[in-house]
């Protein structure tokens, strides 16, 4: 089951931040926080939870060179060095 819900994590990350448009979600939608630091390295920390109990934390470290870096800045609505935003779940309609 932890690896159901790392899965679930990571596919989130990786298929969430190619949306384009990103509305303001509620609090429902919000599944983790994204930071930059002052070195613009960006730490997302998200969590999954299956409903019954079963909780999945895990933390994502990516610097300016990473592939989803660009991708991730945008899918939380611009982040600068400092800021920190909440990293809104992917609509189901959202392209991946």
């Amino acid at each position: 089951m932890q690896v159901f819900l790392f899965t679930l994590l990571a596919l989130g990350l990786t298929t969430c931040a190619t949306k384009k448009e990103q509305t303001t979600p509620s609090k429902a939608e919000i599944i983790g926080s994204a930071s930059m630091g002052s070195d613009r390295m960006i730490t997302v920390i998200l969590r999954a939870e299956d409903g019954h109990g079963m909780v999945g934390d895990t933390a994502f470290f990516m610097n300016p060179g990473h592939k989803d870096y660009k991708m991730t800045i945008e899918h939380v609505g611009g982040l600068k060095p400092g800021q920190s935003k909440p990293y809104p779940a992917c609509s189901q309609n959202s392209n991946p």
